[in-house]
């Protein structure tokens, strides 16, 4: 062999090797996510003048996936790839809609009509919607197909937000005309008062599922918890501006709410608030918080 060739064997195979080792530690390579959200979940939210945003929780990547203003309750259903949301009638004009729409917001759909709604929420163990209606003093219920519309709890002066506790299957919700937050079971039977609010009444309505308590916001800027029991009232946070929207992230142990010109999270104990997304919210608005999958 000559010392030429030789030598150009030699780089042949330490070619081979660089390539062969580069491509066996990009097979063991962990993949990169996509973005903030996979790394951090989604949260979605309402603003009374635009529609509803999506971000990653961190605040990120911003979206407005429904450019319709008017926006009131939100759910969202990760697994079946769905957004419910209801959209205020304008003044004068009978009949707020219940929509549907994909986690885009594409393919929109009303599902129904409900006289002045407050807020939704989904129990996607049955596939039922649950709606709020002010003006008919009562909460309803729907197929989340827009199917089976009924009845659910009739006599409640103005029923406003709601929340489902999905492990004892009971759904809360704020009574505005006796300044207390109610539950029911969700056959209909049960129904009690959790917390009486004096004169604050409340605004947005979270739970945590897991440690038993209870969050909820007044329009005077505070926001309070308690054990699903009623007990141990405690303000957590002081100084909100018209906080509206509540959320509990259970897996992370954070509180999110909007006020009036931002989106903000805290620890579950009102500690270490950080403003997350700011001149995107409104009063009047709701959030949803989904983990990273």
């Amino acid at each position: 062999m000559t010392g030429l060739a030789f030598h150009v064997k030699t780089f042949a195979f330490a070619s081979w090797l660089v390539g062969f080792v580069a491509s066996a530690l990009m097979a063991f390579d962990p993949p990169i996510a996509e973005s903030s959200a996979d790394l951090f979940g989604l949260m979605y939210w309402t603003d009374r003048n635009e529609g509803i945003n999506r971000a990653s929780r961190d605040g990120s990547e911003v979206q407005l996936v429904i450019p319709t203003p008017s926006v009131d309750g939100l759910a969202v259903d990760d697994k079946g790839g769905k957004l419910y949301y209801t959209i205020s009638a304008p003044q004068q004009q009978p009949g707020d809609k219940v929509m549907q729409a994909n986690l885009d917001g594409s393919n929109p759909q009303e599902l129904a009509t409900i006289n002045f709604t407050g807020d939704l929420v989904l129990d996607s163990e049955e596939g039922k919607l649950y709606v709020s209606s002010l003006g008919d003093e009562k909460i309803v219920r729907l197929n989340r197909d827009g199917t089976g519309l009924e009845d659910f709890i009739i006599g409640i002066e103005s029923p406003d937000e709601l929340a489902l506790d999905p492990v004892k299957r009971q759904i809360y919700w704020t009574n505005g005309g006796k300044q207390r937050i109610e539950r029911a079971n969700l056959d209909g039977k049960g129904r009690e008062t959790v917390v009486q609010l004096k004169d604050q009444g409340a605004f947005g309505l979270a739970l945590d599922p897991q440690k038993r308590e209870i969050y909820w916001v007044v329009p005077q800027g505070m926001l309070f918890s308690a054990a699903l029991n009623g007990s141990n009232v405690k303000q957590l946070i002081a100084g909100l501006t018209q906080p509206d929207g509540l959320a509990f992230d259970v897996v992370n142990r954070k509180l999110y709410w909007t006020e009036n010109g931002k989106l903000s999270q805290a620890n579950a104990d009102g500690s270490q608030i950080e403003v997350l997304v700011t001149g995107k919210t409104r009063q009047y608005g709701s959030v949803v918080i989904l983990p990273p999958k």
